[in-house]
């Protein structure tokens, strides 16, 4: 049988492939723009659409919290609504910026007309529009106003034309000098060290944030300086100079200004007629005439105290100083705390890993007196990790940071009284452990060795407050942390606080009044102390394999082997509750280990140390001394 050929088709000629090819070549040509066209065009939808709603959402927030002063704030409004501008790369080269006066974001071509998101109101001076830098641009480049992205890389800013905001950045010094005509220009400044100096006999010079130091060289005697934020010392050689509402002064001087250059020291007089006032600032300490120091610390309204917060958070600690709260205040959005420090000490970055050294300095030391004014709507639910400084210490699961909250994060023999809060709603932060957590102190530091002194009083909390170990309704614990050898003679007392009708919730502790009360101390006092709602411990959400043994539950307080601890005129009904195996619940106190040497005082008829399932760790007991012993 034949086999058939079967005909093999040939491959394209070469004629063929060159008319291919050529067909090829004009479809890329066509299309490959296109694709690029549509693109871009896709990019700057999204960018514009980016805008739209944050602006959209600006105005909101604009209506409930007023007008923002500062790029940071407009910043951090934005992170707080879910838009995190400094992220943003529009296309083209265009820039996302802040215009000041109509406090929204626009989107500008590169020859600095607007592409996307005028407004009504906005900036008729480059100055007053604000533009993201991730390092410091030339002096001939200094068009708009300059906000320092994360990972700023200029610790000195020098020959400063434009207004200039730190942002996060910790910066070490700010020299402003001015355009080439005078301007009004705001300098926001962050960080402990910063020396910001202002050298502009023609401008108009707003200072936000914490400086420091600030050397006003010279302003106009017109426009002037305004202090709105905090400086630790205000040295003024020349210009006017008046420090507002919300500003606050340690030291305010008048001061010769000395300089080095190439042909060596110079020295400028300080001028002695130059106007330098108050316009209802705090000035705690001062050597000019016109404006007397404060005997004490006024809080007037929100931004006083947010004002006052901040001077801790940057390193001041109040010590010898009493700050009055003369309002009552509702707070409109998750609350930064004062004296912002974890419980350990002052955090710091060391080789990529958060570390604290103990130093508890800086921790507010003063006198806070609420005059029995409100407090309305403590809460951290929103706050942005960011907002709260971080932690651990040896307890702390493996792998976790720990945070440390309330109205006042940690302070350090303080004396804090006289406060309600209401409508309290603390919740368990998304990715950080709360440790030492309570809606007045989340953590106290004792080394107070004055017996007569009461350093908690008069504080009626109401609400609700989750965390993950210490929990308490006015106090997360307290304990010596700076100095455990004079534990022989510390004392502490709480009096007249009550938790009413409160909810805590811990992984670990909780306790109506105060959660923890630490072994470095010598006589502990609680009195006249009222608790009632619900309390609870659940071991079942801990990190731990079940080798914790302190998952506790007080109506009043667990204790932890003080040296005596007086307890007169408590009562508590606090419904307690504990989910596990390691812990143990009581409606009064929780007593955590009783040693030979240490008494518990209780004039009360309604407890007993032995009795109805107090928890005495290690199997230690103990009887209850009389309270005329």
């Amino acid at each position: 049988m034949k086999t058939k050929k079967v005909k093999v088709k040939q491959g394209f000629t070469i004629v063929e492939l060159v008319i291919v090819i050529g067909v090829i070549g004009v479809l890329t040509a066509v299309l490959i723009p296109t694709f690029i066209n549509l693109n871009k065009k896709a990019e700057e939808a999204s960018n514009q659409s980016f805008v739209k709603n944050l602006n959209t959402q600006m105005a909101i927030r604009e209506q409930e919290e007023g007008k923002n002063n500062s790029m940071f704030d407009a910043v951090e409004d934005a992170k707080q609504i879910g838009f995190d501008v400094e992220k943003l790369n529009p296309v083209d080269g265009r820039d996302l910026v802040w215009d000041s006066v109509s406090n929204r974001f626009l989107l500008l071509n590169q020859d600095g007309s607007v592409f996307y998101g005028q407004s009504e109101k906005k900036a008729t001076k480059d100055i007053e529009i604000w533009k993201i830098y991730s390092a410091m641009p030339a002096e001939s480049e200094q068009k708009y106003s300059i906000y320092a992205k994360q990972g700023w890389s200029t610790l000195d800013v020098a020959n400063l034309k434009v207004g200039f905001d730190a942002g996060y950045n910790s910066i070490n010094s700010v020299y402003y000098s001015g355009g080439a005509s005078a301007q009004s220009a705001s300098i926001r400044t962050n960080g402990n060290l910063c020396v910001l100096t202002v050298n502009a006999p023609a401008d108009h010079v707003a200072h936000y944030g914490y400086a420091k130091e600030t050397k006003v060289v010279a302003v106009n005697n017109m426009n002037s300086y305004h202090e709105y934020g905090t400086t630790h010392t205000l040295a003024v050689t020349d210009g006017k100079v008046v420090v507002e509402k919300t500003g606050v002064v340690f030291e305010l001087t008048r001061a010769d200004y000395t300089y080095v250059d190439d042909q060596g020291e110079h020295t400028i007089p300080a001028v002695t007629t130059n106007e330098i006032t108050s316009n209802g600032g705090n000035v705690m300490e001062s050597t000019v005439a016109s404006v007397p120091q404060s005997t004490s610390f006024e809080i007037n309204s929100l931004s006083q105290l947010e004002s006052f917060r901040d001077a801790t958070n940057s390193g001041e600690s109040f010590a010898g100083k009493t700050v009055n709260l003369n309002v009552d205040i509702t707070l409109n959005g998750p609350w930064t705390p004062i004296s912002n420090y974890y419980r350990k000490g002052v955090a710091s970055i060391v080789n990529g890993k958060v570390t604290n050294d103990k130093d508890v300095s800086k921790f507010f030391a003063g006198t806070f007196n609420g005059n029995k004014h409100t407090i309305t709507g403590l809460t951290n639910e929103g706050i942005l990790n960011s907002a709260v400084n971080t932690g651990y210490n040896s307890t702390t699961p493996s792998g976790q940071t720990e945070v440390t909250y309330g109205f006042f994060a940690s302070v350090n023999n303080a004396v804090i009284k006289d406060i309600t809060f209401k409508d309290v709603k603390i919740v368990n932060f998304d990715t950080l452990l709360g440790d030492c957590v309570s809606a007045c102190v989340g953590f106290y530091n004792n080394t107070n060795t004055d017996s007569s002194k009461v350093l908690i009083q008069g504080i009626n909390v109401s609400g609700s407050i989750a965390g993950y170990d210490n929990v308490g309704g006015v106090v997360g614990m307290m304990r010596n942390m700076s100095n455990t050898s004079n534990k022989a003679n510390t004392y502490a007392t709480i009096s007249g606080c009550n938790a009413e009708n409160i909810t805590l919730k811990a992984t670990r502790r909780s306790a109506g009044i105060i959660s923890q009360i630490s072994s470095d101390m010598n006589i502990f006092t609680l009195s006249n102390c009222t608790a009632s709602g619900t309390a609870s411990s659940n071991q079942a959400e801990d990190f731990e394999d079940g080798s914790i043994h302190y998952y506790l539950c007080g109506g009043l307080a667990t204790w932890g082997q003080t040296t005596e601890l007086k307890v007169v005129e408590c009562t508590s009904t606090m419904s307690t509750s504990f989910n596990g195996s390691k812990g143990a619940t009581n409606n009064f106190i929780i007593v955590e280990g009783i040693g030979t040497n240490q008494h518990v005082y209780d004039n009360t008829t309604n407890w007993n140390v032995n009795a109805n399932g107090d928890y005495l760790k290690d199997g230690n007991t103990a009887s209850v001394v009389p309270a005329n012993a």
